[in-house]
């Protein structure tokens, strides 16, 4: 089953570990392979069941005695495996930048980046598959506790909890990025605005004609902020000092341009979507999901 609360869970503690086990199977099954044409790619869909996880337990977080422990266990398993997939995202970023350079631009002059990044140091086969292996593992225990979680409280209480602070916590982190959309506010809003988007992807059975657009504006919303994200880690790559300095100076206009575009995409959606009180999208996702659940 998707990554959603159904109608035939008998309660949201049962549709918690019915997902929890789901998403947690993926991510074992997913690292099972260790062979190098399947390593980065299992370890990417691992890290983003590990998010999807982190989502849910925040929603239910007001009434999970074990937020704590679970949050902190799938932020600290997937964490030393983080910069796996950097070389391939630069290289994705840059041939995103070079498909949207002026036809003016002789994209040869640019091709020795390109080549850098591709050829960048590879990682040590041996200690990514010592990470991997205590990545799996620490997975395991967890889908071993997973079928016995708890939560305290009455169900719609703490689905409204969850939800109404995780929309108030996008709320505020977009006022603080079109006050500043540096790097760090932007990532922050990236993160809060991904959280909303799992919430609204779990909720989205209760009233799919409604509850649906939003979740997939939200999706479009953290797209845009994972693009700009992926830019501002290229613009780090390349402070490094390592790569053609021809083609560094010739891609970082472009690189400009391409975020303020985002910048501006993005805050014309999020302004939209944020736009009503964080108790009152509560109010309304609640009622729905009570009426769905019969």
């Amino acid at each position: 089953m998707a990554y959603a609360v159904h109608q035939k869970d008998k309660s949201l503690r049962a549709a918690v570990r019915r997902i929890a086990a789901e998403e947690l199977g993926s991510a074992i099954d997913a690292l099972a392979d260790p062979s190098p044409e399947k390593l980065h790619e299992g370890v990417h869909s691992a890290r983003k069941s590990c998010k999807k996880l982190r989502a849910l337990v925040r929603l239910i977080r007001p009434g999970f005695a074990d937020y704590g422990h679970v949050n902190a266990t799938l932020r600290d398993a997937a964490r030393p495996l983080s910069g796996l997939r950097d070389a391939a995202v630069f290289v994705e970023t840059f041939d995103k930048l070079a498909a949207a350079a002026p036809k003016s631009l002789d994209q040869d002059r640019l091709t020795p980046l390109r080549a850098a990044l591709t050829h960048a140091r590879p990682d040590d086969p041996d200690a990514i598959a010592e990470e991997v292996a205590t990545f799996r593992a620490q997975l395991g225990a967890l889908a071993e506790q997973a079928g016995h979680w708890k939560l305290k409280g009455k169900d719609a209480e703490i689905l409204h909890a969850g939800l109404k602070t995780a929309f108030k916590h996008a709320k505020e982190a977009l006022s603080e990025a079109v006050k500043d959309p540096d790097g760090e506010h932007m990532h922050e809003f990236r993160k809060k605005v991904k959280v909303h988007w799992y919430h609204a992807r779990l909720l989205a059975p209760v009233w799919p004609e409604i509850v649906g657009p939003h979740r997939d504006a939200a999706g479009k919303l953290a797209d845009l902020l994972g693009d700009h994200h992926d830019i501002v880690a290229f613009d780090e790559r390349l402070e490094a000092g390592d790569l053609p300095e021809t083609s560094v100076r010739l891609i970082r206009p472009l690189m400009d341009e391409r975020m303020e575009q985002l910048e501006h995409e993005a805050f014309a959606i999020a302004r939209l979507l944020l736009a009503e009180p964080a108790g009152a999208l509560a109010d309304r996702w609640t009622t729905w999901w009570k009426i769905a659940a019969g």
